[in-house]
């Protein structure tokens, strides 16, 4: 054996004797063959057991699991949710009436008749959903519809406080609290600054005629009311629409299906995105997958049917085939799983979202016409509240952790090794010195 040779192997053996591991170290230390085979048994047993704990760590990483967190946090200084008011007549003025009564006499003389007679002069007046003027005819103004209306005791003004909206379902509706004003700026939220029966927003309809009730629609404040459900108010009755809030807050994929960045018109290049954020309202997932069905029906029947679909533009169907065709196609788009095919890759989902669960209580009243008060039962939101079950920095702990467990070496161990090279190194570029010399 060279001198070379023989140095490079005493630094080697120094490095394991005085290494800050626990097994090698005790290997090379030991005098007899039993401890030494004892050593190594126990050294491979620890390092198999470290390697499956780092390697199942390393797959419960990536399998991005997650802990959900629920609190319920209280917030005096609240914003109120819009609030969307309609009739359920959809031709209650007298031009609209008018109207209602020319369309039935004409449904008389079509060979292609819708099967229910009503529904025509509805899919006739939605022609004119991207003419306002002519639209809001139709229905109520909203100085008729609502005979008062007050928020925190405070009479409201219609001009700064409703906006027109028109649902195709309902036609004209009017908007309490909307995010925007009838020009398009934005608009500051209403605040409730206390809870109970007496506080937020009071409305007294004057849709008083028999048979006419009205609709409500509770939505976060700038989102479109076509992002939850309608509940039904009656003439003579009080009825008491009592919030309760939850938030919900999810981490973006891969950890979940939520999509960041929603609020970014900008940051997805989908057409329905960018349809629904030029609309002004909030960009909501489900509001993108109805525009996504009603796309569908426009593609493949050229129209739509009011029931069928949340969206006006495009051509109503006025025909009994354009209404079988509808359905038709409303069965393909299910059965053949169109929905998760072509709507999910254009709709992304958001990953913060507020919703309202509404308590509904009806008191029998002493007025004609419906009466609606929407308030909260407290100030208390419930938060649910998505977090990473194990991130980068907990993995690397849980690594460190298991190493020092199983083999006692700590992350400076690892730079006994880069010594070790760069000492041996060293000690082959002495030795080609002396040979050259």
């Amino acid at each position: 054996m060279t001198e070379s040779s023989s140095t490079i192997k005493k630094i080697i053996k120094e490095t394991v004797v005085s290494s800050t591991s626990h097994g090698l170290p005790n290997i090379a230390q030991s005098e007899t063959l039993i401890l030494k085979i004892f050593w190594i048994i126990v050294t491979l047993l620890s390092s198999g057991f470290c390697a499956l704990y780092i390697v199942l760590n390393v797959i419960s990483f990536y399998q991005y699991e997650v802990t959900t967190r629920t609190r319920i946090r209280y917030d005096l200084d609240t914003i109120f949710p819009s609030v969307t008011f309609c009739s359920d007549n959809y031709f209650p003025s007298e031009y609209g009436q008018t109207f209602e009564k020319e369309k039935l006499n004409e449904y008389n003389t079509l060979k292609d008749q819708i099967y229910y007679k009503p529904h025509y002069p509805i899919q006739a007046a939605l022609k004119f959903s991207k003419n306002l003027t002519i639209f809001k005819k139709f229905g109520y103004s909203l100085k008729e519809l609502v005979e008062y209306a007050d928020f925190n005791f405070v009479y409201v003004n219609y001009e700064t406080s409703f906006k027109h909206v028109l649902l195709p379902r309902f036609g004209n509706c009017f908007t309490f609290n909307p995010g925007f004003y009838e020009n398009g700026t934005n608009r500051d939220p209403s605040r409730s600054f206390k809870a109970g029966y007496e506080s937020g927003f009071k409305l007294y309809s004057k849709t008083s005629s028999y048979g006419s009730s009205g609709v409500v629609y509770v939505h976060d404040f700038g989102s479109s009311p076509l992002t939850t459900y309608p509940i039904f108010v009656h003439p003579g009755q009080v009825t008491n629409i009592i919030l309760k809030r939850t938030k919900m807050t999810q981490i973006p994929k891969p950890y979940s299906k939520c999509d960041p960045d929603t609020d970014d018109p900008n940051k997805y290049n989908s057409d329905l995105f960018k349809f629904l954020h030029n609309s002004k309202f909030k960009y909501s997932q489900k509001l993108c997958l109805d525009l996504c069905f009603h796309e569908f029906l426009l593609k493949n029947c050229s129209c739509y049917f009011f029931y069928l679909t949340q969206f006006a533009n495009g051509n109503p169907c006025l025909t009994e085939s354009g209404y079988e065709c509808n359905i038709k196609f409303w069965q393909i788009f299910t059965e053949r799983d169109y929905l998760n095919k072509f709507c999910l890759p254009r709709c992304p989902l958001e990953c913060e979202s507020m919703s309202f669960i509404s308590l509904t209580s009806i008191e029998l009243a002493g007025y004609t016409s419906p009466v609606i008060r929407v308030y909260f039962e407290d100030f208390g939101v419930t938060e649910i509240e998505e977090n990473e079950a194990m991130d980068s920095v907990t993995l690397i702990s849980n690594i460190g952790g298991i190493l020092g467990l199983f083999l006692g070496v700590s992350f400076l161990s690892f730079f006994e090794i880069f010594a070790l090279i760069l000492k041996c190194l060293l000690e082959s570029f002495k030795n080609q010195i002396k040979e050259t010399s």
